[in-house]
């Protein structure tokens, strides 16, 4: 199987940083002070060797930022991990198509996306040190593969505030920290122009696409004061095409208030007269003749209304109200401004323009939820997510619908939403994953087989050559709470309702079912198989008076229910829940030096025990006979213990508070001997399913394997496609519970 390797920004930075070539242009300056000519040396860039990279298709890990390519096709995402996707036909209904390739890139400053004539993808991107870089990716022929190869770098001695992937991938546009406006050769990274000038200090660009093989529409946004510029783009050179004008707003530059048009011919400046009022005024400035108008109306929303330029003559609004609808702002109902006063949102002219009506339209996931309790004074702004990751491209318009909730998981991406402003329906894509979390997984003692249990279906896996012993069956249990193999023919599961059920291997018969004794609840459940063909069950009651209770079973037989015998409660300390007596009499101390220290514990068949302090810096105690041993842990404090059948590792589960929602997770194995750390695994959701094989080799997470030792990943059982619905734009809520 093909294993993806998550390779950091930097090093193909570095990569790609080996040769590098120059080249020299002459560039006629129309607007220096002077009319001097700039000699254009190339910043030193990459000329790289052959270093591609094969990258599969994904699963789509639910996005949290997109960015389309200039035609509306593809697009880059974001998820909540930081992983970059591309998705290479992000309009398609296919699911196979629609899934993305997974780039080995993690959290970007920023990218963008252009797709070239022969079919493949030039992406930029700028990363956490500012530096520049610019990959081709082209698909294979039977696209479940992609070639990445590096193309050309800037590193971060001459830092990017941007870089934009123009249209038709032949082109990369970049504004420097130095203000500097560049033009590249996207292949060789050759410097084309540049824009170099003592008066000309752009802080931000705004870029327009027009029709394919059209150069695009470029404009300068200027700072103290705040004035915007049109530049021009014509045969390979980068010039300025008119002059600076002023433009007022009612907060710094952004790229929500200050659009240009498509055709490049207006900027557009939207203000509010009070910020928490339904007013909108958009002041429209010709950066050729300096003409102004202003157009203003009232949205349905006293949040703050995201603004998209979507055609040359009308600017589409998205208010963010419950309502789920924005505004169409026809641009001939704007009036021509006689006194530039005239376009402060407080003037006369804006009060009377405040009355123009103007056309609604359904905007599927736009809405902004304030959450049901919410504290202004503590917890961070409602009212600041959905609508401002919108875009619209080529008619498109594009989002990711949130999850509805409180605190960190009310930003968390759930659904992409792809959306034609010409057509009443959308696409809603919805990564089809399989998260650790979501399934259990158990090995057998070999390691050699994979059961994988889901909310509805099991599953069994050779993993050695990934074939299938047992197709997806329905189980008919509930929420399950345990899943191990009984034996190498036979798989147990445990449901919440207490339902035992023995599944044979091969054929996914139901061999034996029972219902377990219990009141309340059942509580630490563990399996202890051994290598003659069977195992014990053991759990408890949530009831506290209640005995724990072991059942055998042998040979794909369901034996007798027995009380657990005193004398072996040290063996099956992971089902037991401990008075602070008995932990002070099993662990050397005190009731009230346990009850102080004692956090999670666990025991091996050979009678030593392990347990950790309630501590964010705990160690992992082990005692042997009446002998403790201290080994050090990374920081956080135990969450679960799991020691290996034969008892020579150990995995521990730790978490951390994360401020101010949430936590992170880690998972470590040691060598139960010595102490040494073999591997950690980070997470920032619960690690819960585990599980051993028998042997000890390897460990399940979920549906995921790995080598015990080293932590390698030896299987990861395949993500399904996305799930892709088209849907009418007048159904615009959230996609959870429907």
């Amino acid at each position: 199987m093909n294993r993806l390797i998550y390779i950091p920004l930097s090093i193909l930075l570095v990569a790609g940083a080996c040769h590098k070539a120059e080249n020299i242009n002459i560039v006629p300056d129309d607007h220096g002070d002077n009319g001097d000519v700039v000699e254009v040396r190339e910043a030193p860039v990459a000329a790289p060797r052959d270093r591609s990279l094969t990258i599969s298709r994904g699963p789509g890990h639910a996005p949290h930022e997109v960015e389309l390519d200039p035609r509306g096709q593809a697009a880059l995402t974001i998820d909540a991990h930081g992983s970059v996707c591309l998705w290479p036909a992000v309009r398609s209904t296919d699911p196979e198509l629609a899934r993305p390739y997974v780039l080995p890139m993690q959290e970007p400053l920023w990218m963008s996306l252009a797709q070239a004539q022969d079919g493949s993808f030039v992406v930029a991107l700028i990363d956490t040190t500012n530096a520049g870089q610019v990959v081709a990716v082209a698909p294979g022929k039977d696209g479940r593969e992609a070639k990445l190869t590096p193309l050309f770098a800037i590193p971060p001695d001459d830092p990017l505030l941007e870089l934009h992937a123009l249209d038709g991938g032949e082109r990369v546009l970049a504004l420097g920290v130095d203000h500097r406006v560049r033009l590249y050769d996207a292949k060789s990274g050759a410097l084309l122009s540049v824009i170099d000038e003592r008066s000309f200090g752009p802080w931000q660009l705004r870029v327009a696409h027009g029709a394919p093989g059209q150069p695009p529409q470029l404009a300068a946004i200027l700072a103290q004061p705040v004035r915007v510029q049109a530049l021009e783009l014509r045969d390979d050179q980068l010039s300025i095409a008119s002059e600076a004008r002023g433009v007022a707003l009612d907060r710094g530059p952004n790229r929500n208030d200050l659009l240009l048009s498509p055709d490049g011919q207006v900027m557009a400046a939207l203000r509010r007269p009070r910020s928490r009022g339904r007013e909108f005024a958009i002041e429209l400035i010709d950066l050729r003749s300096g003409e102004r108008r202003l157009v203003a109306g009232k949205t349905d929303s006293v949040i703050r209304t995201r603004m998209h330029f979507a055609e040359a003559g009308r600017i589409l609004l998205e208010t963010g109200s419950t309502s789920g609808k924005g505004l169409w702002v026809e641009l001939a109902k704007a009036e021509l401004l006689a006194d530039p006063a005239d376009a402060d949102p407080t003037s006369k002219l804006a009060e009377r323009l405040y009355k123009t009506a103007h056309d609604s339209i359904p905007l599927a996931a736009s809405a902004e939820r304030r959450p049901e309790y919410f504290e202004p004074e503590f917890d961070p702004p409602w009212d600041r997510g959905v609508r401002f990751h919108a875009s619209v491209v080529a008619g498109v318009r594009v989002n990711v619908d949130r999850a509805p909730g409180f605190g960190r998981d009310s930003n968390l991406g759930i659904a992409l939403i792809v959306d034609p402003l010409d057509s009443d329906q959308h696409l809603v894509i919805r990564p089809g994953v399989r998260y650790s979390y979501a399934v259990k997984g158990a090995l057998d003692h070999a390691g050699a087989r994979l059961a994988v249990a889901s909310d509805t279906t099991l599953s069994v896996t050779n993993l050695e050559d990934g074939a299938s012993v047992l197709d997806e069956t329905e189980h008919g249990a509930g929420s399950i709470l345990s899943l191990d193999f009984a034996d190498r023919d036979h798989v147990l599961l445990v449901d919440d309702k207490g339902r035992l059920k023995l599944f044979d291997v091969g054929s996914g018969a139901l061999v034996a079912s029972t219902k377990l004794d219990f009141t309340w609840s059942i509580q630490g459940l563990a399996y202890h198989a051994n290598e003659a063909g069977g195992g014990v069950l053991g759990w408890r009651s949530g009831r506290p008076r209640d005995p724990e209770r072991l059942l055998e079973i042998r040979d794909g037989q369901l034996g007798s229910v027995i009380e657990l015998p005193r004398d072996q409660r040290p063996l099956w300390l992971e089902t037991l829940d401990l008075s602070d007596a008995e932990a002070g009499a099993l662990f050397g101390m005190s009731e009230f030096q346990a009850d102080d220290v004692v956090d999670e514990y666990t025991s091996a068949r050979d009678g030593r025990m392990f347990y950790t302090e309630k501590s964010a810096r705990t160690p992992l105690v082990v005692r042997s006979g009446s002998e403790d041993t201290s080994f050090r842990l990374p920081a956080g404090q135990g969450r679960r213990l799991l020691v290996s059948p034969e008892g020579s590792r150990i995995a521990v589960v730790q978490f951390r508070d994360r401020h101010p929602w949430g936590e992170d997770h880690l998972l470590s194995v040691l060598n139960t001997e010595t102490g040494e750390r073999l591997w950690t695994l980070g997470s920032d959701r619960p690690i819960q399913h585990l599980g051993w094989s028998g042997d000890g080799r390897r460990m399940a997470i979920g549906a995921t394997v790995h080598d015990a030792g080293t932590g390698e990943v030896v299987y990861a059982a395949p993500d399904p496609a996305p799930v892709v619905e088209q849907r009418s734009d007048a159904k615009f809520s959230h996609y959870r519970d429907e």
